[in-house]
């Protein structure tokens, strides 16, 4: 039982930073696109797309 416990706490840590990788790379990019400026319609799809990375992960 351990071991299937510090199987499932790898796999949620991996899965924590791959997301949080995922979404500072969407950041990036959305910076980088938008000439450095602010953009509404860019930050609510930026927030769209982190939100559905995130209820993707915790539903696997």
């Amino acid at each position: 039982m351990p071991s299937d416990l510090f199987f499932k706490s790898f796999v949620y840590g991996t899965q924590m930073l791959l997301f949080l990788l995922s979404a500072l790379l969407l950041h990036a990019f959305s910076l980088i696109y938008s000439d450095w400026l602010f953009s509404p319609c860019l930050l609510e799809s930026e927030i769209q797309s982190f939100c559905q990375l995130h209820m993707y992960f915790l539903s696997n």
